[in-house]
């Protein structure tokens, strides 16, 4: 639900609602996995720390589902009827595991000690589960549904999407996407990406956004970025994260 590379919004071509995000969450799923496979069972506030992260990922997953479904599926029903059926059962797909992992997540927060390696396992093959289902999921949104959307939606379509998708999303989503998307993309690509969040995501939300982004970048990374989007570079050498507009 973002872009790759520089953003013309009156090429249809060059809008890509998809990529950059699913790098994102990609990062938050496959760094919850390894956690989760990696954890001691008998470590209660690891144990502890592993399930929020993983509960997370999940949320972030289900969000970026809900939006993708109310927002560009709903746009293709009235287009491209019947193109968006295999994506919708993908979603009850999830719907089903997600429950299941919520069960067993919170059987995990209970279970003595002794109980935690058998439940922690279950855990482990079920995300497993909604990790391969999401990432199929997003195979076929970049290789079938992207290529039908610039098929059916001008440019002004495709950008209203877009800072629908963003305005959807919430600050606090966000901003536990924006701390993902930052390690997992890299050079033009952040470049593109935080130049579109900064035209479309409503002003409210901007400062909380770069304040993370800005957090995770290197000092000479803010200072290429502060002249990109025209941010003032003032407090970036005293060791401040953010960069004031």
């Amino acid at each position: 639900m973002s872009t790759l590379g520089p953003q013309d919004f009156e090429t249809v071509e060059k809008i890509d609602l998809y990529s950059t995000v699913h790098k994102g969450l990609r990062q938050a799923l496959f760094g919850a996995a390894q956690a989760v496979a990696a954890v001691e069972p008998a470590d209660e506030e690891a144990v502890a720390g592993v399930l929020d992260r993983l509960f997370n990922a999940m949320r972030l997953a289900g969000k970026l589902a809900d939006i993708e479904n109310s927002r560009i599926y709903h746009f293709l029903e009235g287009t491209r009827p019947g193109a968006v059926e295999a994506g919708r059962a993908d979603f009850e797909r999830q719907t089903m595991t997600f429950a299941k992992l919520s069960r067993l997540e919170k059987e995990v927060r209970v279970a003595a000690s002794g109980e935690r390696e058998e439940l922690l396992a279950a855990l482990n093959a079920a995300f497993a589960v909604f990790v391969g289902e999401v990432l199929l999921h997003q195979a076929d949104a970049e290789l079938e549904i992207m290529p039908l959307l610039r098929e059916s939606a001008t440019a002004e379509q495709l950008t209203a999407i877009q800072r629908h998708i963003f305005a959807d999303l919430g600050t606090d989503a966000f901003v536990a996407l924006v701390r993902e998307i930052v390690p997992a993309i890299g050079g033009r690509e952040r470049v593109a990406f935080f130049s579109l969040v900064q035209r479309h995501v409503p002003a409210s939300a901007w400062p909380s956004i770069w304040w993370v982004a800005s957090s995770l970048l290197s000092t000479n990374e803010q200072m290429a970025f502060a002249r990109v989007l025209g941010l003032d570079a003032t407090g970036i050498r005293s060791g401040q994260p953010i960069l004031r507009q």
